[in-house]
């Protein structure tokens, strides 16, 4: 993979992150899932997995909460000319609609596996925990 391939692919990864947080953030569950490869994996604390666009379509949406996701750039190794890792944090903020209290900021890491598709690139697996083990 050239470098120019690797700053268009990096480009790409942080906008695919980005739109992630948007389709998340309004519930959009079928742009949702497409940013997931036809085998991808939502990795959540306790053990808890969606597998599969199927699964990731139909993740629980807390009705009465709206969020939004502040994902920093992840920083990217590049495995092969179709695969990446990748790693960051993401600022959570979580609103109560019917109290209207703003909840506490929320961090978490992620780690993040990206496949080339025809597509463009896509997430394999999306690994989240809470940056301080809360």
């Amino acid at each position: 993979m050239t470098e120019d391939q690797k700053t268009a692919a990096r480009a790409e990864i942080a906008e695919l992150m980005q739109r992630y947080a948007h389709a998340t953030d309004f519930a959009d569950r079928e742009t949702y899932a497409l940013l997931f490869t036809e085998d991808g994996v939502l990795d959540l604390p306790g053990g808890v997995e969606f597998k599969g666009r199927e699964a990731l379509r139909n993740t629980p949406k807390p009705e009465t909460l709206r969020r939004r996701h502040y994902f920093t750039t992840p920083a990217l190794s590049f495995t092969s000319d179709t695969d990446a890792e990748g790693a960051g944090y993401c600022l959570l903020l979580t609103y109560d609609v019917p109290s209207k209290d703003l909840q506490p900021t929320y961090s978490v890491d992620y780690q993040t596996s990206y496949r080339k598709t025809p597509d463009g690139w896509r997430i394999t697996r999306q690994r989240v925990r809470p940056s301080f083990g809360g």
